[in-house]
Order: structure tokens, then sequence, then C-alpha cells
């Protein structure tokens, strides 16, 4: 894994650059992350309608309305996809989908798009070890339900190298401080 670090107060320097590479026997994950203050959206009973087609308009929309979505999941039968958003934009992500789906709803070809009205967290682990040791995961979610932290939506990026889930904002805390105990990263 290759990033750059910079100093906040000094962005127009070019910073660092670190590299990192998993070795076997290694701890599979190099950080904990969160992102407080997202909601989810959901796009419920598209099926009928195409799920490519269904995907793709509700992407556009929230492009067109110039909504950040921060993670995307879709169930496997494509009959519901939820993707997260800052919730500063949730009620306008929202707007964007009744509109695109107007039609749909109204003949009942959707059965409901909504969006959460409790603040959550993204909280999410990352390493390159992730792509080679098995479990990691399972680490990752036992440790949550262990602390008795509710997943409302997990995602894995493309690249294995980092798992993601959405958890209420007032379990982030908890949430962060399991992981870090899992994976021995506070000590």
């Amino acid at each position: 894994i290759q990033g750059r670090c910079t100093s906040l107060s000094e962005t127009n320097k070019a910073g660092k650059v670190v590299n990192w590479r998993s070795k076997q026997g290694e701890i599979p994950i190099k950080g904990i992350t969160s992102v407080d203050g997202v909601s989810l959206l959901t796009l419920e009973g598209a099926s009928v309608i195409g799920g490519a087609q269904v995907a793709e308009r509700f992407m556009g929309s929230m492009a067109g309305a110039g909504i950040d979505v921060l993670m995307v999941t879709q169930a496997s039968a494509e009959s519901s996809i939820t993707i997260v958003v800052p919730e500063n934009m949730g009620q306008a992500a929202l707007r964007a989908a009744q509109s695109t789906f107007e039609l749909e709803l109204s003949r009942s070809n959707v059965n409901g798009i909504s969006l959460t009205d409790k603040s959550l967290a993204i909280v999410a682990i990352v390493g390159e070890g992730m792509a080679l040791q098995s479990g990691v995961s399972a680490t990752f979610m036992s440790s949550l339900a262990k602390a008795n932290v509710n997943i409302r939506v997990i995602a894995q990026g493309s690249s294995e190298r980092q798992v993601a889930v959405v958890v209420d904002g007032d379990d982030a805390s908890r949430a962060l401080r399991a992981a870090h105990m899992a994976f021995t990263l506070s000590q």
C-alpha cells in the first residue's frame, strides 16, 4: 500500500511517500478509520424495471444533484440498492432519487425510497494483509458483535484491502475501540 503523508498546515508541500507491504505473521491491517455523520438512502423493489438501468439512473441522480456517495451496496437479487451519503446531503439525495423514480413510484414498480433518520457512522479497516489472510473480516465483525455494535451495511473494497461497515453514530467510538483491541493496534 502506498500513501502520501502531508502536514495539514503545509498542504502546498509534497509530503512523504509511505510504502507498506504485509508479511506473513504480521497484523493484517494497518489502520482503522471512521466517518461520522452519514445517512443511508435505500431504493427498494426495483428489480422488475431492470437492474443495470436502475443502478445507472440511481447513481446518475446522485451525480446530477452533486451528492457525494461514500459507499454503495446492492442486494444480490438486484431488488434494492443502498448508498451512504453525508448526513447533510441526505434530504437532497432523497429528493433527487424521488424525482428520478417518480413514475415508477406512482406505478408501484419501485416499493419505496427511504432515508435513515438517525445519524450513522462508517467504520473501516484497511490493510494489504487483508487480501492475503483469511478471517480478517470475521475478526472485525466478531469484535463488533462482542461490543454489541449492530452493523447496518457492509461493503468490501474491490482490492480486498478495505472492509467498511455502517453503524449507529452512538456506537462508532465503541466500534473503533473493539476493532483496535481485536487487531492489537492499541498496544
